[in-house]
């Protein structure tokens, strides 16, 4: 395997002891044949299953992305004969965030840009980063297009104003993108070591709670945070796990363990969700006294593998996206299992789309279509729009897909 990494740590498994930092990991190249064998007869079928399986299928597209590692902007995303324009390009897309105008924010990683797909999918552009210097040495505030630089973008999420946060990894920082008729696109840095000695580095996970408020996931130290911003101060707390230890504990939310937090996100009862890439769970915090931490999916002692079912009877291998709709279900990114998983408020889980072969495991490609003959390559980044429409950043591909019903 090869892994799109920080290259402050080194790119091996061992990440999964809780020490160092990757990226999904991603295979090295994708099974050949995209359109292999359907799903093995001892595991559950796709969401999108066949005709018979019932009346809803989804159906599998691709939005932007050639599969080209570079950075290119276009007005159009299909061309259509001499002359047509130059289609885009991404080099190891990773967040993805859909804003309240139905536009995607992609935080594509190597290229060091946030990049922005409009919402009729027709214009790609780079909405902040003037570099594509791989980890830059320095990172700058200002504007979007003329002077802020970021170093290893994965992370991003939108608040309900439009408000674009990134975790910046090798930055070490949570940046801030706003743009207005009076300032225009700015970029600033919402907290790191010069606002706090002790900020930690921030992992691919990044959300926003209705007040505001601002948790990412901690990957190195195995803790959930909080950052409150009051007026010109800004604070950083733990909001869940105890730092430097890994663990599946649950529990009250300061003494539980986690291993490896990646995507997190928080519904309309203001409960977290939080993916352990290296526990291959789900983890669910509750909006009670203590914010009790439970399990909501996965097989237990961080098992590894491609099973849909409920609880612990579920399996994931090396998930790291992570985003939810209006009625509570999530979705999950199943990086190594090249899969978009379902799972309900309850803990069902299913395969929304990807390609099994005849053992069951998933299978890596590029191929649109029904969405249980579809694939993926080590998707890392997953978001849904208020129509139920999931978009997917296909990491290893440099693409970005959609997931969505037959028309």
């Amino acid at each position: 395997m090869r892994f799109i990494r920080l290259a402050l740590f080194a790119s091996t498994m061992a990440a999964c002891t809780g020490t160092e930092f990757n990226v999904p990991p991603i295979d090295t190249q994708p099974d050949a044949g995209p359109n292999g064998p359907s799903n093995d007869a001892g595991h559950a079928g796709n969401d999108a299953g066949d005709a018979d399986a019932g009346p809803q299928q989804y159906f599998v597209t691709t939005v932007a992305g050639t599969g080209e590692a570079s950075s290119v902007d276009t007005q159009t995303t299909t061309a259509v004969g001499p002359g047509a324009a130059v289609l885009p390009t991404f080099n190891g897309p990773t967040g993805i965030a859909v804003a309240p105008d139905g536009s995607l924010y992609v935080a594509d990683y190597y290229n060091n840009k946030i990049r922005k797909i409009s919402a009729d999918g027709t214009v790609v552009s780079t909405y902040a980063g003037t570099s594509t210097a791989i980890e830059n040495v320095t990172w700058k505030d200002g504007d979007c297009t003329t002077q802020a630089t970021f170093n290893g973008p994965i992370g991003i999420a939108i608040d309900t104003k439009g408000i674009v946060y990134v975790a910046d990894t090798v930055s070490n920082a949570i940046r801030k993108i706003t743009n207005d008729a009076v300032n225009g696109c700015q970029v600033s840095t919402l907290a790191s070591p010069a606002s706090d000695p002790n900020f930690p580095r921030p992992g691919g996970g990044l959300t926003v709670d209705a007040d505001g408020n601002v948790y990412f996931s901690d990957y190195d130290k195995n803790t959930i945070r909080k950052i409150v911003t009051n007026g010109e101060v800004v604070t950083t707390t733990i909001f869940a796990g105890i730092p430097g230890t890994v663990g599946a504990d649950n529990g009250p939310a300061a003494s539980a363990t986690f291993n490896c937090p990646a995507g997190i996100v928080v519904d309309k009862t203001n409960t977290f969700y939080v993916l352990e890439q290296c526990g291959n769970d789900i983890r669910k915090i509750a909006p009670d006294a203590v914010n009790t931490v439970s399990t909501l999916a996965g097989l237990p002692n961080q098992a590894v593998g491609f099973i849909d079912g409920t609880g612990e009877h579920a399996a994931f291998n090396t998930p790291f996206g992570l985003a939810i709709d209006a009625s509570g279900t999530l979705y999950v990114a199943d990086s190594l299992n090249h899969a978009i998983r379902k799972v309900s408020p309850f803990g069902e889980v299913t395969t929304l789309a990807g390609l099994r072969d005849a053992a069951g495991n998933g299978m890596s490609g590029h191929a649109d279509g029904q969405a249980d003959k579809a694939t993926f390559w080590s998707p890392a980044g997953v978001a849904v729009d208020s129509s139920g429409v999931v978009y997917v950043a296909d990491t290893g591909n440099n693409m970005i897909r959609k997931i969505a019903p037959a028309p």
